[in-house]
């Protein structure tokens, strides 16, 4: 039987029959408990060891070096060190800038997909860029020119039968940065709405069509500004003129409209197409062409009383075409899409353009020499091609920040292209320069030469500029 302790007698504590095993840490020489990753006296990882089990004989002497039985400490945070912060905050800034310094010599055509798709809505003035699903992309239509800026490279597309590109070398890309000037001014309000593409029909007879239905006529080079009754409330994408009489408009679910009159009476024509139709030129007196979307092509030989379906080769959406002369045009879409024809349109052939952008309008001075301009689906990039081969070999003469819808040349030295949010660039040297010009921030759809002297810009919002030859 146990005997109880004297009174008053402290009690003794009980023996332990064995401590938990320990270790040595590694980096303070002191033991610690074998059961924690982490030494309770420095913190820091125990390493590798061996743990010993010691006898409960061992605890007192043990007692001197082990800590008091505290919980399992977490790892002491190491001391913060600015310098060390420093020097490699600046070294990831520098490999950081020097990769998007490579990244943008380098970055191909390509990158910025063209947009892709039917579409069938317009942009609205406080829009910041048209959005493919909801608004057409205009096209200039008339071969009256168009501009670029930036050189790369040109590649070439093989002839019919040819089965292998040539390529040839271009000088490296260079953004033209040049001061802002203004040369353009605004004519008198023609209201609310979008205006798509301007053309004209002698020096002082202009027309321009429009969202709604909406056709405009000016007698005064662009001054002033009278509507005219198209009989349709569809959506009109661009407008031609043969002469002071003879015009065509093309729109939405094929329409089409045709006047023998200066537009004093629009008559609708059958197009054979529900295709919404985004771009029309004339060859000559007679014979007119109209493109658009699904690789849409149609034709007449009868001042646009009649059409005639021709085969394109491609789906793609077709947004502007281009003739010089009755023999030899230009057909421009999505994906880089360029067409050329060198028999009135009766065959196309595929070239290759060098990139995937969308390519919005086309201009063509002459057999041989061309220009396209484009950009970016949602509108972050511009860009202006051309060709002094009738089309075989393509040129990158601009690459910039705004996508560009339109084009046109008073010659083969001075042109103009415009686009979003109030781009306008102008060269006076074929297009190895360009320089920005600056009068409105409307996006700017369309933009043609009334005669070789003066030119008039459209867009959103009844938008519609005057201006004169680039470089003046």
């Amino acid at each position: 039987m146990a005997r109880a302790a004297p009174a008053g007698a402290a009690a003794a504590p009980p023996v332990a029959s064995a401590l938990p095993d320990v270790v040595t840490c590694a980096s303070c020489g002191r033991e610690t408990d074998a059961s924690s990753r982490y030494c309770a006296w420095c913190g820091r990882a125990i390493g590798p060891a061996t743990a010993v089990a010691r006898p409960a004989a061992t605890a007192a002497a043990s007692s001197a070096h082990a800590p008091p039985s505290a919980p399992v400490q977490p790892a002491r945070p190491r001391r913060f060190k600015p310098a060390r912060v420093v020097a490699v905050a600046t070294l990831l800034a520098v490999v950081i800038v020097g990769a998007a310094a490579a990244y943008a010599v380098s970055r191909p055509d390509g990158e910025f997909t063209g947009a892709t798709g039917n579409t069938t809505g317009a942009p609205t003035p406080s829009s910041t860029g048209p959005s493919i699903k909801d608004t057409p992309t205009p096209k200039k239509t008339k071969s009256t020119g168009q501009g670029g800026s930036v050189s790369g490279q040109a590649i070439g597309t093989p002839q019919p039968g040819s089965t292998t590109p040539s390529v040839k070398a271009a000088p490296a890309p260079t953004e033209a940065a040049h001061a802002a000037v203004s040369s353009w001014s605004h004519a008198g309000s023609a209201g609310a709405g979008t205006l798509v593409n301007p053309a004209c029909g002698d020096s002082s007879g202009a027309w321009v069509a429009g969202y709604g239905g909406r056709i405009l006529t000016s007698a005064d080079g662009g001054v002033s500004w009278t509507s005219q009754d198209s009989g349709t409330s569809k959506e009109l994408i661009d407008v031609a003129f043969a002469d002071a009489t003879n015009g065509i408009v093309v729109g939405h679910k094929g329409t089409i409209l045709t006047t023998s009159d200066g537009g004093q009476w629009w008559q609708s024509a059958y197009s054979g197409t529900k295709e919404n139709l985004m771009g029309t030129t004339f060859l000559d007196s007679t014979t007119a062409c109209a493109v658009g979307t699904t690789g849409a092509i149609v034709m007449s030989s009868d001042a646009g009383r009649t059409w005639q379906k021709r085969s394109s080769g491609t789906s793609e959406f077709l947004s502007g075409v281009a003739f010089c002369d009755s023999q030899s045009g230009v057909i421009v879409g999505e994906n880089g899409t360029i067409l050329s024809t060198d028999d009135g349109g009766a065959t196309w052939w595929s070239r290759s353009s060098g990139t995937t952008l969308w390519l919005c309008a086309v201009a063509s001075m002459d057999p041989s020499h061309a220009w396209v301009v484009g950009g970016s689906e949602n509108g972050a990039v511009g860009m202006i091609l051309a060709t002094s081969d009738g089309g075989v070999t393509w040129t990158r003469q601009f690459y910039g920040e705004k996508t560009l819808y339109g084009v046109a040349f008073s010659d083969l030295d001075h042109g103009w292209a415009v686009g979003l949010a109030g781009t306008i660039l102008g060269t006076d040297d074929g297009g190895k320069t360009w320089r920005s010009y600056s009068s409105t921030s409307k996006n700017l759809w369309g933009v043609t030469f009334t005669d070789a002297d003066h030119s008039i810009a459209t867009g959103s919002g009844g938008t519609i500029l005057l201006g004169g030859l680039p470089g003046e």
